[in-house]
Order: structure tokens, then sequence, then C-alpha cells
């Protein structure tokens, strides 16, 4: 719900007010295989995860080149895990705060400026927050935290180059309290030490003509475990580089189109020396056709 907020408050400003309410269900299992034929089994779980959020988000334009905005969000998990093993079975549940604001200073001959800072969280697999034995080893381990806080600041700049070009550069860096770890050989996850990660991002559009349309958007990030000695600080899986980009051909009402698109994900340490990494990948679309009206036949490559 959004509605203008009245004074006694000078300026103009913008309530909005919401909810959220989400119920997963998920029948999980993981199983030793042979000539993909299943041959043991390691652990099957029943996991039922409810979640339930409110918010609030104040927007105020003090003058004709500030605004700011405010929320505070607040959000409850509860898991209920049913697992083969009765140690692994259990339920749990967790609830967190998160506020967040920003200030925006602008626009001057189409550009603005921004910052930004808030609070967040990632939720845990629900069933490492009631695990109390490693369905692989048999060993006693402490369950996860539900909700893992994190903290993030980013300071930008939005401009328009050129007429129907919109560009975003970004800084910014957020630190996690704990890092997720996927654990294939248990089929869960573990929490880790707490990372920050900080980087660069370059967000494109450019509407070159009616037709033709042209983006590049490109993400470099250093991510780093806090608290760990030099060597050994490299957050497995965590992707230094992020690349998209495309152009784009459209009819203004019928004839031809077309579309490329690249896709790319750069190298990522695969443990935590950094030493053994996974290769970047790339990725590349061709959409060709015609359109003939409300219909399209096209190729796509």
């Amino acid at each position: 719900h959004v509605r203008p907020v009245a004074p006694p408050l000078p300026g103009r400003h913008e309530l909005t007010v919401g909810g959220q309410l989400r119920d997963d269900r998920a029948d999980l299992a993981l199983t030793r295989t042979s000539a993909r034929m299943l041959v043991e089994p390691i652990r099957a779980d029943l996991v039922s995860q409810r979640s339930l959020g409110t918010y609030a988000e104040l927007g105020s334009t003090w003058h004709a080149r500030v605004r700011t905005v405010v929320g505070l969000r607040a959000d409850h998990f509860a898991f209920d895990v049913s697992s083969d093993d009765p140690a692994n079975s259990g339920q749990a549940s967790a609830a967190r705060v998160s506020p967040k604001a920003s200030l925006v200073v602008g626009p001057w001959s189409g550009t603005e400026a921004y910052l930004s800072a808030g609070r967040g969280f990632h939720s845990n697999d629900a069933r490492g927050t009631v695990m109390r034995r490693d369905p692989r080893t048999g060993e006693t381990v402490e369950p996860v935290d539900p909700l893992v806080p994190s903290t993030g600041l980013e300071v930008g700049v939005r401009a328009t180059p050129l007429p129907g070009w919109r560009a975003t550069a970004a800084l910014w860096t957020v630190d996690v309290d704990s890092e997720l770890l996927y654990v294939g050989d248990a089929g869960t996850t573990e929490p880790g030490d707490a990372s920050r990660r900080t980087g660069l991002t370059l967000a494109n559009f450019w509407r070159v003509t009616a037709r033709l349309s042209a983006d590049l958007d490109l993400a470099l990030t250093r991510a780093r475990l806090s608290g760990v000695g030099a060597g050994q600080d490299r957050i497995p899986g965590a992707v230094d580089r992020t690349v998209a980009a495309g152009l784009t051909w459209e009819p203004i009402e019928r004839g031809a189109f077309a579309a490329l698109r690249l896709r790319h994900l750069g190298g990522y340490p695969l443990e935590e020396s950094g030493m053994e990494r996974a290769d970047p990948t790339s990725l590349v679309n061709l959409n060709v056709g015609w359109e003939f009206g409300s219909v399209r036949a096209g190729l796509q490559l």
C-alpha cells in the first residue's frame, strides 16, 4: 500500500507498507549411485520452511535536488525438518529486523549521486538449523544459525551522458557474519568464517535509434574471508567478474528482428588457498527472425 504523507513534515513524502508470506515444502534425498543406479541412501528429509515479512519505506523529497529513502523490514522464519535420522529432526525459528537508508543528490545536467546503507541477512539451509549428526561420517555437529546478518554500503552515480544513454557506476562493500558453504558429500551446508566483498558495478543502456539498442553490465568483485591468515582467505565459489552485454534490433511494427547477447562468468577459487580455480565461462546467444504483426518466427542459436 502506497500513500502520500500529510504535513506537518516539510517537503513531499510517500509511505509504502507491505507484507510477505511464503511457505515452502521440500522432499529431499541424497543417495550414492553407481552407473546411474541408486546404491545406498545417505540422507532423506522432509522440510517445511515458513517466512513472514513486514516492511515500511518512506521516500521524501526535501528539495528539487535532495531526496531520502528510509526503510525498515522485519522477518520471521520457522523451520520444521523430519529426517530419516532422528538426531537431525526438529524445529527452529529466528527473527531479524533490517534498517535501510539512502540519500540521493541531484540531478545536475542529467547526473545524480547516491549513498545507500543497510542491514540484511541470508537464511541458512533448514536442515542445518536442526542437524546434530553428520549423515556421512556420523560425527556430532552443531546446528547453524538460521539467519545470518550482513551490512552493506554503496555509493554511486547515475548519469545520461548522451540522449538515450543511461549509465550507472557504483562502488560497494558487503560484510557477512558467516559465509554459507555447500558440502555435497553430506548433502547439506555448513557455516564458514565472516567475509567482506567489495566491488565495482557498471551498468549501461543506450537507445541508439528507435530500433537499435545496446546494453553492457560489468561487475568486478573482491571476496575474502575475514580474520583468516593470508593465503587461506579465498571464498570457494565466489566469482570475481561478470559481464552481460547485448545488441538488439526491433521492428517498429513488422519486419526483421535480431538480438546478440553475451554472458561471461569469471573464474573462481575451489578452495581457500585460491591455487585451484574453476575456469571462466562465456555463453553467446543469437536470436534472429521476422515479425508478422502479432506473430513472430525466429531462430535461436
